[in-house]
């Protein structure tokens, strides 16, 4: 009886790597799905500009370099200020972090339709990919937090193809606009205005992360403030630059496709 009284358990309560997809809690879909039409959002956002970067060349006399140049500018600036994301993020909650994400984006984007000027241009870049930017460190904290621990790889990994869907649906979108519709180029930039009423879904339906709510519980009066800082202590050292590396890496590969677009359309045709 006590041998089928364990059993019985046993079969009760399945151990992590038996859990299977229908035993994963609506609640972790519903944030991976709210999650990756926010980066897919993001990124259709600041894509619009590197597909348009050669009508910048034309109207205010960039050249090839320049391009070179302002996209490396506005990315190394927007990297510095990102790694204070994480920091917010920790201060105020992953929720409003990614509210403020959503609603600065679309306003830093849209202002590029009336920027008169290369400053102008420069500085509402910046600010436009540090405010998408933030979503990817953003979504990927909140979706780990929301996952059961089998299945947190598997979904932070699908989270990735926000990326090549931001960009599949900025290219139709961009292209059909302009060819199509014969509509002014800049215009194209008010297509980050779509990603305001998102800003709804995520306050009525994102949950604010479980881990987050505990650790703003269990935190001592006294708790040092937290700071990027502590990154580089010796205890998180090695681990802090390994992962900045690989991090480095992957975005440099990926920031390099973006001058593609202009080697096709120039050196292409």
């Amino acid at each position: 009886m006590k041998g089928e009284s364990m059993s019985d358990n046993e079969q009760s309560n399945p151990t992590s790597s038996e859990i299977s997809f229908k035993d994963i809690p609506f609640n972790s879909y519903k944030i991976f799905f709210i999650c990756l039409i926010g980066v897919t959002f993001a990124n259709l956002d600041h894509s619009i500009f590197i597909l348009v970067s050669e009508k910048f060349q034309s109207d205010f006399g960039w050249s090839l370099t320049d391009v070179g140049w302002f996209v490396a500018i506005t990315f190394f600036i927007s990297g510095i200020l990102c790694t204070q994301v994480g920091v917010l993020t920790d201060r105020i909650g992953r929720r409003k972090s990614l509210l403020w994400s959503t609603f600065l984006t679309p306003i830093f984007v849209a202002f590029l339709a009336i920027a008169p000027n290369t400053i102008s241009v420069l500085i509402a870049r910046t600010l436009g990919f540090t405010a998408a930017g933030a979503q990817s460190p953003i979504t990927l904290t909140t979706v780990t937090e929301s996952s059961p621990p089998r299945f947190r790889g598997l979904f932070t990994g699908i989270l990735q193809i926000g990326f090549p869907l931001g960009w599949f649906f900025a290219s139709i979108l961009v292209a059909f606009m302009i060819d199509e519709l014969g509509i002014n180029w800049r215009y194209t930039f008010l297509l980050a205005l779509l990603f305001l009423p998102y800003g709804w879904i995520i306050y009525k339906y994102l949950p604010e992360s479980e881990a987050w709510l505990k650790s703003q519980a269990s935190k001592a009066s006294d708790e040092p403030s937290i700071s990027t800082m502590v990154l580089f202590q010796e205890k998180w050292r090695r681990k802090t630059l390994l992962l900045f590396t690989g991090q480095f890496l992957y975005a440099f590969a990926y920031g390099s496709t973006l001058m593609l677009v202009l080697y096709f359309t120039q050196e292409r045709g």
